[in-house]
């Protein structure tokens, strides 16, 4: 008190002059930042600290807890309230229900995931962040983790290894965030692709040839979802608009409809075609032309579309039409009035035979993407996909 003290006189009038000198003339301030200096003085390092034991089952299992991708259950924990580097036993509860930990491994920063084709294919690419684990000499020497939101890639000097985070059927993205990841997946799946990973600036860009097939759920519909996914979002693009909404992949199940608008407006030579037993057209030396329009939904977004159909005539007894060809003319957001569109759209291509879409119905086939065969009342173009279970 004699080095650091002030004195005052020891009666009401100097106490409250001393007391008025220390807290400044805000005493409201005073208090408030007393009380965070009692809170958070002394734990800049942070305020617990434990000490656990854990059982260790060999080299790979100690690089998964660094890395964190295995949780550390400790036998036994004793945490400790350090505060200015003095530790005193804990003696809350807030520890008292933890069964296991994770460690964060140091990071390296964003980069960059692509995955190509060895043509001339469109790209996936995806955002990622780099790990760096422990420079152990064993079993395979110092490992790099590149993590995204669905997939972890793990590098060692001898080899890469792929592994996917948790179950596709729980995940939830927006259609360009799963137009990515579903090419990806199918790339990797031929066994042909090529991984890079680049875009940070403390490790050059690296590739890798992905030659293994990958495996999991549902390898035999992923091309051919990956491709609708593809061709929505370009339909939408030519409409003007745009999908925001996170939804799970079990919304494919749904997307019949949807994939027969892509099949038809984006396909060169579509899966589709349409059989009738007449057409109420004039005679004519040229063959009959058509137009066929709906309206479809996908996930968040509504469109209507319309297309030019292209017919022959057959020596099937039972179909004496059948479409050879569409060629895409419109697609915008959808139209309150299908039928009044569908007018307009005959009109002005100058088509006198209109495709009701009440009136067109699906042949149903014995596989699910065998080319689907239209008739007289409306149904979805593809059966629905078999559902199987997950890994």
């Amino acid at each position: 008190m004699k080095k650091a003290g002030v004195r005052f006189e020891p009666t009401s009038t100097g106490l409250l002059a001393a007391l008025s000198t220390a807290c400044g003339e805000d005493p409201k301030a005073y208090t408030i930042e007393k009380q965070r200096q009692l809170a958070e003085l002394g734990y800049e390092n942070g305020q617990f600290e434990a000490e656990a034991l854990i059982q260790i089952e060999g080299p790979e299992h100690f690089s998964n807890l660094l890395l964190g991708l295995a949780p550390l259950k400790p036998h036994r924990l004793q945490v400790f309230d350090s505060r200015f580097g003095i530790r005193l036993p804990y003696q809350g509860t807030l520890f008292d229900d933890l069964e296991e930990l994770r460690l964060t491994p140091p990071t390296l920063g964003s980069c960059e995931i692509s995955v190509r084709s060895p043509g001339f294919g469109r790209a996936a690419r995806l955002d990622g962040e780099m790990f760096i684990g422990s420079p152990m000499a064993e079993p395979h020497g110092p490992e790099l983790l590149v993590r995204t939101s669905d997939f972890l890639i793990r590098l060692t000097p001898p080899a890469l290894k792929f592994e996917s985070v948790g179950s596709i059927d729980e995940i939830e993205h927006t259609l360009e965030e799963w137009a990515d990841l579903l090419r990806a997946l199918t790339l990797m799946a031929t066994g042909r692709a090529t991984l890079t990973i680049a875009g940070n600036e403390r490790i050059p860009a690296v590739t890798f040839p992905v030659n293994q097939p990958v495996t999991g759920p549902y390898l035999d519909e992923l091309p051919v979802i990956s491709e609708f996914v593809d061709g929505w979002l370009r339909l939408l693009a030519n409409a003007g608009i745009r999908s925001n909404t996170r939804f799970k992949f079990d919304a494919f199940w749904q997307s019949n409809e949807a994939r027969m608008a892509v099949d038809i407006l984006l396909r060169p030579k579509s899966l589709a075609r349409f059989e009738f037993q007449n057409l109420a057209i004039e005679d004519s030396s040229s063959p009959p032309e058509g137009l066929y329009f709906n309206s479809t939904s996908f996930a968040d977004t509504s469109i209507t579309f319309s297309a030019k159909v292209f017919f022959e005539k057959t020596d099937d007894p039972e179909w004496g039409y059948r479409s050879t060809g569409f060629e895409a003319l419109d697609v915008r957001p959808k139209v309150d009035d299908l039928e009044e569109y569908g007018m307009d759209q005959a009109a002005a291509c100058d088509l006198k035979l209109l495709i009701d879409p009440r009136n067109i119905t699906l042949t149903p086939q014995s596989a699910p993407l065998k080319r689907p065969i239209y008739h007289r009342t409306w149904g979805s173009w593809w059966q629905q996909l078999p559902r199987r279970g997950t890994k």
